[in-house]
């Protein structure tokens, strides 16, 4: 009896985890966009939609982006109030906050020309204020500096306190555009590198300076910011990896990039002794297992309409390697949007080495209308 009673348990258990996942609109389960359902009550949030609507002139060939800009737009308009359902970071040392935001060169989302904006920023900077996290991934920061200074003042973080890695060839205004890493929390930094991938150069070993891929002509693309510290009040030792993905559906060019990365990983002198990997950013990438049918066949009319393809697999590659969705891990239904075009592009994955060691007390979304992404907000504590 006692064998048959842990089976069912465990059964019961793997029914849970599944049934938390998004479903199509079709679903037998209607219930499960108002309510998730989770293994454990300590990550239980929903401050986001699981699958916010199409605009109904989808229905019939690729989506207008227009239309689907202002549904965005209405959807978030909506949520702001949900962003006070996000409970205060305390820092006591137990719980790790990181957020990843593509925070769209400080504009806010339609704006079809590039003119930084002091109000846009500087609304930005309160929500990174308001979100009160140990370690900022930001995607597509224009590198003005009186901006920059502004957030570092406003997070009470010395000037120089943060690692900022350009695109090459990508500027606004003629200031650098990239990823911009901020560990706020108090930490022992052992090593950080910046890796500047290109296809015909990424997967294979490239020379280090300083930690450093050099930036020559025969490297030039986007880049990922590979962080390895010891948070203050751990004894746990953490890669973080911010990285923003090509734009395009070139579904090999994303492999690439991919792989590099995996590889410059690797190649850090404490790889052995980490304990948790996290790679998070704009990946630009959805997950096919977590859209409805109808957004799947939405992505593929419009990728058809630009006579190219998209490939909704890419991000297996993560899992292949041993990385799991923070949603996943979690056992908890990720949100069904981050981005203006109403489907999920923005991640946390992670790669414990002892899956026990490493729990997810919340996981939610912070609306804004100051970006065309929302902002993804993880709350993480580690055991021994």
């Amino acid at each position: 009896m006692r064998m048959n009673y842990n089976t069912t348990a465990g059964l019961i258990l793997f029914s849970l985890c599944w049934l938390s996942l998004p479903l199509s609109a079709g679903s037998i389960y209607p219930w499960l966009a108002k309510t998730v359902t989770l293994h454990n009550d300590k990550t239980r949030n929903n401050n986001y939609e699981l699958n916010p609507r199409l605009p109904a002139d989808c229905s019939r060939g690729s989506c207008p982006k227009h239309s689907l800009m202002r549904a965005y737009q209405e959807l978030q308009f909506k949520s702001l109030e949900k962003n006070r359902g996000i409970p205060t970071h305390n820092k006591d040392g137990k719980t790790l906050r990181v957020v990843t935001y593509n925070v769209h060169f400080w504009q806010q989302a339609g704006i079809r020309y590039f003119s930084t904006s002091g109000n846009v920023a500087n609304e930005l900077i309160k929500e990174m204020v308001a979100m009160n996290a140990d370690v900022y991934l930001l995607q597509e920061v224009v590198f003005e500096q009186n901006i920059i200074h502004r957030l570092l003042r406003a997070l009470k973080m010395p000037e120089t306190a943060y690692y900022f890695c350009p695109e090459p060839d990508n500027f606004k205004n003629s200031l650098p555009v990239g990823n911009l890493t901020l560990v706020r929390k108090k930490a022992e930094h052992l090593y950080t590198s910046y890796y500047f991938y290109h296809p015909t150069a990424t997967g294979t070993d490239l020379p280090l300076r300083d930690g450093v891929v050099p930036d020559t002509s025969s490297l030039q693309g986007r880049c990922a910011i590979i962080n390895t510290i010891i948070p203050d009040g751990t004894d746990q030792l953490l890669q973080i990896v911010n990285i923003h993905l090509d734009h395009t559906d070139d579904s090999q060019l994303k492999t690439l990039q991919l792989e590099g990365t995996l590889n410059m990983m690797t190649a850090n002198p404490y790889y052995s002794e980490i304990s948790t990997h996290f790679i998070g950013g704009d990946l630009n990438t959805p997950m096919a297992r977590q859209l409805s049918e109808r957004k799947r066949l939405a992505l593929e009319l419009n990728a058809r309409s630009r006579n190219t393809t998209v490939d909704l697999h890419v991000l297996e590659l993560l899992e292949q390697h041993g990385y799991t969705d923070s949603f996943d891990h979690a056992c908890i239904a990720p949100p069904g949007a981050t981005v203006w075009s109403l489907i999920r592009i923005d991640y946390l994955f992670l790669k414990p080495r002892n899956h026990s060691n490493v729990c997810f007390t919340g996981q939610y979304l912070f609306h804004t209308l100051n970006s065309d992404h929302n902002a993804l907000v993880f709350d993480i504590q580690f055991t021994p």
